[in-house]
């Protein structure tokens, strides 16, 4: 989103030797597809052989334009609901590349992972053993190895830990790390001894990357609940 609330489809390249902006202007498919709709909170990964993925995100596709909607568009097998605020990974064990989409936003959170196989093509809607952590948006995720960590984000505001609320109204953020063992596709359990105040904040819209096997996090927004006016 850019300036007055208009959503943008503009891509740019940073040309980190110099720190020098340029615009690039894409060409359409071949296959006379259009260029993807302006929209925001989609994810954009880098994969191998220098191809980048875009998927989901809000975008308008409709007549009208206060009428927003998530936007999906999947290739072979059954693609993932629309969404938005979700996170992309690229995984690749073995020469098995694959785009790893996890969690989001459309209607409510959502807690479901999807593999699209880059060598077939195809969606894959894995079932994942142990317990997972809440459904949450705008969070991050980053590969380490063979394993993702998932860190912070909005989570629905459970006040039953036994279940979650059947219709989401409230939601907070949160400073939990998750990690998936994506050669198991298993939940698994972590244990951090650190001090709480080297702990970081609850937050959502923080940024996330790891160099080296370390995982920096980045600001991010720490509001609290959808009621409240002022986060």
């Amino acid at each position: 989103m850019v300036e007055y609330g208009r959503y943008s489809n503009d891509l740019y390249e940073l040309q980190a030797s110099r720190w020098e902006w340029r615009r690039l202007r894409p060409r359409a498919p071949k296959s006379g597809h259009p260029l993807p709709h302006p929209r925001l909170g989609h994810t954009y990964t880098l994969g191998t052989n220098q191809i980048c993925y875009m998927f989901g995100g809000l975008a308008n596709d409709s007549e009208d334009p206060k009428n927003n909607i998530p936007a999906s568009r999947g290739t072979y097998g059954s693609p993932p609901p629309a969404r938005e605020s979700h996170t992309a990974v690229f995984y690749d064990p073995g020469n098995k590349p694959q785009l790893v989409i996890y969690g989001g936003m459309s209607g409510c959170r959502l807690g479901d992972l999807w593999i699209l196989d880059i060598n077939s093509s195809t969606w894959l809607n894995p079932t994942l053993d142990g317990i997972p952590p809440l459904p949450r948006s705008l969070h991050s995720a980053n590969i380490v190895n063979d394993r993702m960590y998932v860190f912070g984000g909005w989570v629905p505001l459970v006040l039953d830990d036994s279940k979650l609320q059947q219709n989401e109204k409230e939601w907070k953020c949160t400073n939990t790390l998750a990690c998936l063992n994506m050669a198991l596709l298993s939940w698994e359990p972590l244990a951090m001894e650190v001090y709480e105040d080297a702990i970081p904040r609850a937050r959502a819209g923080h940024s996330a990357v790891v160099i080296n096997k370390r995982l920096y996090v980045w600001s991010g927004r720490d509001g609290y609940r959808k009621a409240w006016n002022n986060q």
